[in-house]
């Protein structure tokens, strides 16, 4: 392990976390739902059937209206477990509250309790970080546990990862260790965009101009926030 390294992303998560603090309340709601908006009219988004997501802490963008707006997708939220794992488990999205706890790091889980989500059949995994490169490499919290995650043998291997972070922590480059692992795509509230080490978006008809989000407003299949 190079410890300059690991330094120098000690001290960029410190700086990448204080830029997102600085975001008052109002231009975190609206960013997040800029973000959704824009997650919404991804094909990718639309074609899939089975989508990993996250509970948003320490003021990582907000994703719950866009759950909300497709309950009908099978959602997958992770629960942190021993040896630096989680285990994703399906939740009911119009009934959270009784299925879900504080977790160990004082982030929302599902409880043990809910059925598992089938790896094999993920077609989506939204990513949270601290900061993205437009290389597609993904700065966390720390823990490794998405580096562990993103490499397990039962998770299809072609599920598209999609960074989910707010422009100002999207940087030209991060400093990476040998076992991080490249995201396809990023998204912010400006739109999402493939990243330059990911295969092309052709393979869904769509060209990086083509990703920005409209201003046409997401469709809701239930109650928004």
């Amino acid at each position: 392990m190079d410890q300059a390294i690991q330094t120098e992303k000690k001290l960029l998560r410190q700086q990448f976390r204080a830029d997102r603090r600085s975001l008052n309340v109002s231009e975190w709601q609206a960013k997040s739902g800029s973000i959704c908006q824009a997650i919404s009219q991804f094909p990718k988004f639309q074609a899939s059937k089975q989508v990993l997501a996250f509970f948003s802490t320490n003021q990582e963008p907000d994703l719950s209206s866009l759950w909300q707006a497709f309950p009908d997708k099978t959602w997958g939220f992770p629960r942190t477990v021993e040896n630096r794992r989680m285990q994703w488990h399906g939740m009911k999205i119009d009934n959270l509250d009784p299925s879900r706890t504080l977790g160990r790091y004082g982030i929302y889980e599902p409880l043990s309790c809910q059925p598992l989500i089938d790896l094999a059949l993920v077609d989506l995994i939204l990513v949270p970080a601290v900061a993205c490169d437009r290389q597609g490499i993904r700065l966390g919290n720390g823990g490794g546990y998405y580096d562990i995650f993103l490499t397990e043998p039962s998770l299809n291997s072609d599920s598209y990862k999609l960074g989910i972070i707010f422009d100002l922590t999207l940087v030209d480059y991060l400093p990476h260790d040998p076992w991080d692992i490249y995201l396809d795509g990023i998204c912010t509230e400006f739109g999402i965009q493939a990243v330059a080490s990911a295969q092309s978006l052709s393979a869904f008809g769509m060209m990086d101009a083509e990703l920005r989000p409209t201003n046409a407003k997401m469709t809701a299949t239930s109650a928004q926030d």
